[in-house]
């Protein structure tokens, strides 16, 4: 049985304890088990939440409060981290201690995705793995507030929470970075496997580039309807094998530059990368040039550039995540491409003058 540090198991979201009527979705599993035995179908306790939990993982139980799933929902897969940055007071001096503030928060790519999605009311499942730690306790309680599915959650004690540790300059804009992100390989292709029905259901799957290449190859497999954020230079690699079962790509310039070996210094070369993408088979992409804006094209001949709002920034921390975000719930809502893109740009310039990053 997995034990947490405090020795008290995270409290499932959203159980309201209510007994239901005949109309209401709710299923409660200890009525449900201790009915009298005359009338009672013989099932325990152990047994009901046996069946709970494959229901979860097909996708037909929403996996807070036992509701029957009867709406479409997302599905989120990757890191899940505790972000710890230290921003300077002053201009950053290399081989000194510099002066400034420190902040704990949860992070990730994934992460911040999915609570983005949860807090506009869209049914949001996080796919992603937790070490038996503090860190880990913190990430969960903070991400079930945004109302996440956390049902598919991944715990293991072999590897600690991942960690992301970065320093940026009094603007906000990130000076150097270090991932400790090694338990993301749990995150592998039998427990992508282990929750097929879930992910074949969703209306639209999103994975960053955190999780590895078989899990990359499961995923793009199962789900018709694949949004990939492509992280990091380094990790954007990954998705190259699998561009032809990708419906939408976001990466930022950098890269862009990494999926297709196109220096990209201006529009017209973000539009060359954005025609390579389309060529290799991906749907749609988005090509994110930061302050300089957005350039977008798909296989129906639609793109264009837009160019980003211009705002203050407080910090560029989880931007391309709210971008990520917004497209994927302006696709649920049908939005226009036209429209989905100045979406997606707005709540990108939002988030950098927050703190707390959220969709509006």
């Amino acid at each position: 049985m997995r034990r947490h540090r405090s020795g008290v198991r995270p409290r499932r979201e959203g159980h309201s304890g209510l007994r239901p009527e005949c109309s209401s979705p709710w299923i409660l599993p200890q009525p449900l088990a201790n009915y009298d035995p005359h009338y009672s179908v013989g099932i325990t306790c152990s047994s009901v939440a046996t069946h709970i939990s494959n229901l979860t993982a097909q996708g037909k139980e929403r996996g807070r409060g036992y509701v029957v799933a009867d709406e479409p929902y997302v599905v989120v897969i990757g890191g899940a981290n505790v972000d710890i940055e230290g921003r300077c007071s002053t201009p950053p001096l290399p081989h000194e201690s510099n002066i400034g503030d420190v902040a704990i928060s949860a992070g990730g790519v994934a992460r911040n995705i999915a609570a983005n999605l949860a807090a506009t009311g869209l049914q949001t499942h996080l796919i992603t793995a937790l070490g038996e730690d503090d860190h880990g306790q913190l990430i969960y309680n903070r991400t079930s507030t945004s109302g996440v599915d956390l049902s598919s959650v991944l715990w293991t004690s072999q590897h600690p929470t991942a960690t992301y540790l970065s320093i940026v300059d009094a603007n906000g804009e990130l000076l150097m970075a270090v991932n400790d992100m090694a338990i993301t390989a749990v995150v592998d292709r039998k427990a992508i496997a282990a929750r097929t029905e879930l992910l074949r259901h969703a209306r639209v799957v999103v994975v960053d580039c955190n999780v590895g290449d078989e899990a990359l190859d499961e995923i793009t497999s199962l789900s018709p309807t694949v949004f990939v954020d492509t992280t990091s230079v380094a990790k954007a690699p990954r998705i190259r094998p699998y561009l032809d079962r990708v419906h939408t790509l976001k990466p930022n310039r950098a890269e862009a530059t990494a999926l297709t070996g196109i220096d990209i210094h201006n529009n017209e070369t973000a539009r060359r990368a954005a025609r390579w993408l389309l060529d290799a088979g991906v749907a749609t992409v988005y090509v994110t040039l930061g302050p300089d804006g957005v350039v977008w094209a798909d296989q129906e001949g639609g793109g264009g550039f837009l160019s980003a709002p211009q705002v203050r920034a407080i910090s560029t921390t989880g931007a391309g995540d709210a971008f990520t975000a917004a497209l994927v719930m302006g696709f649920c809502n049908l939005t226009g491409p036209d429209e989905l893109v100045e979406l997606a740009t707005e709540q990108a310039a939002a988030i950098t003058t927050e703190l707390t990053p959220g969709l509006q």
